[in-house]
């Protein structure tokens, strides 16, 4: 049972992968591509994470998989609001 709720996390976490990417050829302006880049990716990579927790629960790797989540969780937010705003500033 773990492995199929693991499977799904990986699942899902590599299709928001896949939807970031999409967005980021897709879309024109950069704010749009910003946008695309942190929101999606950032939740992809929170699930892949999650599903490879759930996987490797027996080693040493949950306590580091939180650290990533962690990590992510907070820099991504505040590196696309920086990015944002000196685009907007340089106009």
């Amino acid at each position: 049972m773990i492995t199929f709720i693991a499977n799904t996390f990986l699942i899902i976490g590599s299709l928001l992968c896949l939807i970031s990417a999409i967005g980021l050829m897709r879309y024109s302006d950069f704010m749009s591509k910003l946008h695309a880049s942190s929101k999606a990716s950032s939740l992809g990579i929170i699930f892949f994470v999650i599903g490879l927790i759930l996987i490797k629960a027996q080693s040493d790797f949950t306590l580091k998989g939180l650290l990533i989540i962690l990590f992510i969780f907070f820099t991504t937010p505040i590196s696309s609001y920086i990015m944002g705003k000196v685009f907007l500033n340089k106009e």
